[in-house]
């Protein structure tokens, strides 16, 4: 079994807490909402994080990426 260990300063966990707030409220405006999809986002999120993402609207739209319908749109720009 893998463990991994992350830590973060307090600035940046509320950083991710407002950014997964923020994810699920965009989600909500194109799917239902369940505890499978905020699961999804809360580890996009904490994805984006462990790659060095810092800035809110990087970490948001890496975030919403995770579910299909986003990137589906995104593509289509």
């Amino acid at each position: 079994m893998t463990t991994f260990e992350e830590s973060y300063d307090p600035e940046t966990v509320d950083l991710l807490d407002q950014v997964l707030a923020d994810a699920c409220a965009h989600a909500a405006s194109r799917v239902v909402m369940d505890e499978g999809i905020r699961t999804m986002l809360a580890s996009a999120v904490l994805e984006g994080a462990k790659l060095g993402l810092r800035e809110r609207d990087d970490v948001l739209r890496f975030a919403l990426r995770a579910i299909p319908t986003f990137r589906e749109r995104e593509a289509q720009l």
